[in-house]
């Protein structure tokens, strides 16, 4: 019994040998970069909101913000980088600069700030670091 599933998938060419085994680790690469340098520079986000960040939710949010961003700093400096620690590092951090974000856009009265907030970072290929 043939039904048409079984003929969909059947694959009746023979395996095909007519390209290099060169051909086939070359397009199977993985470039590592190196991990982004972040600015040295203190960023504080409690401290920036301070006027306009008493709720506690947002204070919550603003504490997080920093927690988070120092423990992503420390894995983009670590000796020894393990980038699976600075990706989950940069996903737990991402979603708290969103709201932040979010929240100055929705309520712009609410986005004065006490300090300035300058964020840089510096591009993994940029570094030089080892060349």
């Amino acid at each position: 019994r043939n039904n048409m599933g079984d003929y969909l998938f059947e694959d009746s060419k023979p395996d095909s040998q007519d390209h290099p085994d060169s051909a086939i680790r070359l397009a199977s690469v993985v470039h590592r970069f190196r991990v982004p340098q972040m600015s040295h520079r203190k960023i504080n986000f409690a401290k920036s909101f301070n006027t306009v960040g008493q709720h506690p939710k947002t204070r919550k949010l603003m504490l997080n913000a920093d927690d988070h961003r120092q423990r992503l700093q420390e894995g983009c400096d670590a000796k020894k980088i393990s980038s699976e620690r600075v990706t989950n590092d940069a996903r737990r951090y991402i979603p708290l600069i969103h709201s932040v974000l979010v929240s100055c856009k929705v309520q712009p009265e609410n986005a004065r700030l006490d300090e300035k907030l300058v964020f840089e970072w510096m591009s993994g290929v940029e570094t030089g670091k080892g060349d």
